[in-house]
């Protein structure tokens, strides 16, 4: 009985990982296609690998996709991938 209720438990935590972090995988790839891909090549990566990465860390519980928007809210990649960004607009390139 007690084996049976720590199943169900990890069955619900798993199922609720994925309906809390769907929405934050959504925002991801709609923040990550904001960018142009010229400006990630021009940043040395490929978009199509970091969505990849993405719904990767999605599929295996829900619950990375938090810590990853929240680390890409942050991170170093996206403030490059900005500043890189705000160049090409001011070249007119974008």
């Amino acid at each position: 009985m007690a084996r049976a209720l720590r199943i169900e438990v990890l069955i619900g935590l798993v199922v609720l990982g994925y309906l809390v972090g769907l929405p934050f995988l959504l925002w991801l790839i709609q923040d990550g296609r904001t960018i142009s891909r010229r400006v990630w090549a021009a940043c040395g990566r490929r978009r199509s690998r970091w969505e990849q990465q993405m719904v990767l860390g999605y599929a295996i519980g829900g619950w990375p996709a938090v810590a990853l928007a929240l680390s890409w809210r942050r991170g170093r990649l996206r403030h490059e991938l900005r500043s890189e960004r705000a160049v090409e607009r001011e070249r007119g390139r974008y």
